[in-house]
C-alpha cells in the first residue's frame, strides 16, 4: 500500500478519514511499520489512546491490532489526551506510544502520534522511514500481550505533585465539547479551583465550534464567559489537550 506521502509531516502524520487516506486499513499498515520500527530499536511495547471522535477508536483498535500481530505488547488507555498518553511511557516503563487523534483539525480528520522513547517524538527523517516501511512492508510478525489501563489516577496524582496555586481561582474552562471535558473540568476541581464550565459536554459533533484555541471565536466565546462570570482566567483547550489559549478579564 502506497500512502499519500502528504499525510506523512514532519512530526507525525495526519490526512482525512476518508476510502483513500486514513481508514482501518491503511492504519493498520501503519501500525505494522511503527511495530517494524519499534523491533529494530529494541522496543516490544507500547502505550496507545485516542481522541473523541465518531471514528477514533475503530482506528485505535485497527492500530493495535497491527502492533499485537507484530508481537508488540499494548497497553490500552482508551480516550485520553496526548499528554496522559506521553506521561504513561513513564508510568507503565514502554518507550512506545501511540495516540490516534486529529489534535485541533476538525471532524473529518485524524493522524497518528508516535513514540519511540521517553520523551522521544517521531523526527523527520524518523517518518521518512516510517512512510518507506509503509511502501516496502518489510514487516515482522508475532504474538503480542493486551493489557487495559486507566491511567487518569496516576496522571493526576503527578500534576498534582506539580501544581500549588496562592489562592483560590475561579476559571472558565472552554472544552468545545471535545475529550478533554472528560478531563481538565475535573482535575482542576481537584486542586481546588472553582471551575466555570464552557461547552464541557462531550459531544463529537462539536455543535458551537471547532476545538481549537487558535481559532478567535473559541477564543472571543471563552473571554466573553471571563468577563460575564468575573472569573480569574479562561483557558480554552484543543481536542486532545496539547495546545491551549488563555484569557484573563481584558
Amino acid at each position: 500500500m502506497q500512502l499519500e506521502p502528504t499525510m506523512f509531516r514532519e512530526y507525525d502524520l495526519r490526512g482525512l478519514v476518508n476510502d483513500d487516506e486514513l481508514n482501518v486499513k491503511s492504519i493498520f499498515v501503519i501500525g505494522k511499520a511503527y511495530a517494524a520500527m519499534l523491533w529494530q530499536r529494541g522496543i516490544k511495547s507500547a502505550v496507545l489512546g485516542y481522541d473523541y471522535r465518531s471514528y477514533s477508536e475503530d482506528l485505535a483498535n485497527a492500530m493495535q491490532k497491527a502492533l499485537l500481530e507484530s508481537g508488540i505488547d499494548v497497553i490500552s488507555l482508551g480516550m485520553i489526551s496526548t499528554p496522559m498518553m506521553y506521561a504513561s511511557q513513564y508510568y507503565y516503563k514502554t518507550q512506545g506510544g501511540v495516540m490516534i487523534t486529529a489534535s485541533h483539525n476538525p471532524n473529518g480528520w485524524s493522524g497518528v502520534k508516535l513514540a519511540l522513547g521517553y520523551s522521544h517524538t517521531l523526527v523527520p527523517l524518523e517518518m521518512q522511514e516510517l512512510r518507506k516501511l509503509t511502501i516496502s512492508q518489510n514487516f515482522v510478525s508475532g504474538c503480542g500481550k493486551l493489557q487495559q489501563k486507566n491511567c487518569y489516577e496516576e496522571y493526576f496524582a503527578d500534576l498534582k505533585k506539580r501544581v500549588q496555586f496562592e489562592r483560590k481561582l475561579k476559571v472558565v474552562v472552554n472544552t468545545a465539547n471535545a475529550g478533554m471535558g472528560a478531563y481538565l473540568p475535573k482535575m482542576l476541581v481537584r486542586l481546588g479551583v472553582e471551575v466555570v464550565p464552557l461547552h464541557n459536554e462531550l459531544d463529537w459533533t462539536f455543535p458551537f465550534y471547532n476545538p481549537n484555541p487558535s481559532s478567535v471565536e473559541m477564543m472571543d466565546d471563552t473571554g466573553a464567559k471571563v468577563r460575564e462570570t468575573k472569573a480569574d482566567l479562561g483557558i480554552a483547550i484543543d481536542a486532545d489537550g496539547d495546545r491551549l489559549g488563555l484569557t484573563n478579564e481584558l
